[in-house]
């Protein structure tokens, strides 16, 4: 992926960007995911062993 996905960790390395785009995929603009709750992961997870070539990414919501 090289400068692709280096251009893309980056620009979504802003908390806010990462929240709104999170929540418009994944619950249609509803603001669920607050920027201000998130924290850094350790590691980027590029592939899932039985779906090669996907990415992962996890998130813990908070409860309630």
């Amino acid at each position: 992926m090289g400068m692709m996905n280096d251009a893309i960790l980056s620009y979504l390395e802003d908390d806010e960007r990462f929240a709104d785009l999170f929540n418009y995929v994944y619950f249609g603009g509803e603001q669920i995911v607050k920027s201000q709750e998130l924290r850094e992961a350790s590691e980027v997870y590029p592939s899932v062993p039985d779906i090669p070539g996907r990415t992962v990414c996890l998130v813990t919501l908070p409860k309630g």
